[in-house]
Parts: C-alpha cells; sequence; structure tokens
C-alpha cells in the first residue's frame, strides 16, 4: 500500500510516495526485485545510450550481481516500474539511478517494424520511435 504525502513548497504542492513495499532494492548489488512481477531490474549507474540493437545486445552481455542472463525488457515489463503519481522521474522510488529521459523496451512496433516502444520516464508516457536512435537502458532478468 502507498502512502500519498503533500509537502507545500514555496507554493507547489508536491506528492511524495512513501517507500513501496512491492520493491526490494539490494544497494550492493543495485538491483531491485520487484515482488509482484518477480523481476530484478538492473539499477545501476548507467549513462550511456544505445541504438535498439545495441540495447538488446548489452543487455544479453551484461554481468551484474553474479547474473548474466539479462535481457532488454519488453514493453509491458518496462511499464510496470513506471509510478505515474510522480513526475521526472515517473518511476519508484527505489530505482535511484535513473535519467529522466527514454528506454528502450525490446517490442519492436508492429505496423512500423523499423521502430521500436520505448518508455520517456520524465512523465511515464509510451510511444515508439526510430530503432537508430539512442535511448538509455534498464535491463531485467526473472527472479525465478
Amino acid at each position: 500500500m502507498k502512502i500519498k504525502i503533500l509537502l507545500l513548497l514555496t507554493s507547489y504542492l508536491l506528492p511524495l510516495t512513501s517507500l513501496n513495499a512491492e520493491f526490494l532494492r539490494d544497494d550492493t548489488n543495485q538491483i531491485v526485485l520487484d515482488k509482484n512481477t518477480n523481476l530484478v531490474w538492473q539499477d545501476d549507474i548507467h549513462t550511456t545510450t544505445y541504438t535498439w540493437e545495441n540495447a538488446i545486445s548489452y543487455c544479453e552481455n551484461l554481468d551484474l550481481a553474479g547474473y548474466t542472463n539479462w535481457k532488454l525488457p519488453n514493453i509491458n515489463e518496462l511499464k510496470t516500474i513506471v509510478d505515474d503519481t510522480i513526475y521526472s522521474p515517473s518511476i519508484y522510488s527505489e530505482f535511484k539511478n535513473t535519467v529522466s529521459s527514454d528506454y528502450w523496451s525490446s517490442t519492436t512496433n508492429a505496423s512500423i517494424t523499423s521502430h521500436a516502444w520505448t518508455v520517456y520516464i520524465n512523465v511515464g508516457a509510451t510511444y515508439y520511435d526510430d530503432k537508430t536512435y539512442f535511448k538509455y537502458v534498464r535491463c531485467v532478468r526473472s527472479g525465478q
């Protein structure tokens, strides 16, 4: 259960969300476990952008927290970490290393196959973009 608190700061109302019991953060390994989906998310400091094909390759070759079975998330997986009650970034507070920008999913747009679905983490919006553009990456693996 999330608790929303409004804080009055210089005439602006800012929504604050308490730590979400659905996520567990491992600071040592810089990963986040989503207890609802049983997915483990990369959350190390990573500021490089990639084309879609290079993003897939990056995740497939990632060695993090003792695991090598990482992948680029599909659009439905990526949307599960969006917190639409906050902005800039619209991601649950357990994710500490986030750029308020576009993140690739592995999902190709069915109508325009040269495009893939992305999430604009700043506001949590989904859209598609050309696979040759450079976007951020957050890899995922099954927690089994």
